[in-house]
């Protein structure tokens, strides 16, 4: 499916909880979470896989990452079973986890 397909088939696509934020670009969608709403990843990761299943499209896991945005050294405890990543690359700009 090609970026402009799929920017027509995901307008239907939103979070399941109102404090996060699904961006979508291209072929490309991104889930933001605070970190007050952590216990939320779960049930948002099931609703995108809902979605794309009832759009004939399948989540692929292998190329989903986690990656916490945080100015604190403290530990964060796992939430998904994602991998997670210190840096991303997004539209050619790369973030790390310290921004």
């Amino acid at each position: 499916m090609g970026p402009a397909a799929y920017i027509l088939n995901a307008s239907d696509l939103c979070s399941a909880h109102q404090s996060n934020l699904i961006l979508k670009y291209a072929d490309d969608t991104g889930l933001i979470v605070p970190d007050t709403h952590l216990h939320t990843i779960p049930l948002e990761l099931q609703h995108i896989s809902d979605w794309a299943n009832r759009h004939n499209l399948k989540l692929n896991q292998s190329k989903s990452k986690e990656m916490i945005l945080s100015l604190h050294n403290g530990p964060v405890s796992t939430v998904t079973c994602l991998t997670r990543v210190e840096s991303l690359t997004v539209l050619g700009v790369t973030f790390n986890s310290k921004l």
